[in-house]
């Protein structure tokens, strides 16, 4: 019990000491101004930096929104390349079995070459154990050039009109042909 009583008394020492201190020192009015400038700065820069603290937040909640709207952007764009790519291949097949059932049905609908008679000109045959075919005769060009078709022109009319008697010997064909087109003379038989 007197370790308790010591105790208590030693407390209740202790804050007489500080109340007497505190009222023997008292502030002049300069030390006051002094105190509560400081304060006032004190707290101002508290506020400034809990101001500095609440921007900063908000600036990286704001760059992290502006980031997964990117993300979202991305993903969407991706998405829909993804989707564009498969129609796209989709397409692609469809055209490419439409197109195969088009030449299906017209090779199934086309017409067969008629088969084609051996010839049976001497030219062709040949006197070997197989048969030979010739091949069909090329037409005639389509495209020639003009003097050449009109020389082929003439020298047929020429060839496809009767012969003019004139003194009872038939007139040479050689006359009315261009010089290229002309032919010999026949030779006189002997």
């Amino acid at each position: 019990m007197l370790e308790i009583a010591r105790a208590y008394v030693d407390v209740e020492v202790g804050r007489a000491l500080a109340v007497a201190e505190r009222s023997n020192k008292k502030l002049g009015k300069v030390e006051l101004r002094v105190q509560k400038r400081a304060q006032r700065l004190a707290a101002k820069a508290r506020l400034k930096v809990d101001k500095q603290r609440t921007r900063e937040e908000k600036r990286t909640a704001r760059l992290a929104e502006k980031e997964r709207i990117k993300a979202d952007r991305i993903a969407e764009k991706e998405l829909r390349q993804v989707e564009h790519d498969r129609l796209k291949q989709q397409r692609m097949a469809l055209k490419h079995e439409l197109e195969s059932e088009r030449r299906r049905l017209r090779e199934a609908t086309r017409k067969r070459p008629a088969r084609q008679l051996r010839s049976t000109s001497t030219a062709c045959a040949r006197p070997s154990r197989g048969a030979a075919t010739c091949p069909p005769p090329a037409p005639p060009p389509l495209f020639v050039h003009k003097r050449k078709r009109d020389g082929q022109i003439e020298s047929s009319r020429v060839a496809r009109a009767p012969p003019t008697v004139t003194n009872g010997a038939a007139a040479p064909l050689t006359t009315a042909l261009p010089s290229r087109h002309r032919r010999k003379p026949p030779s006189p038989r002997k």
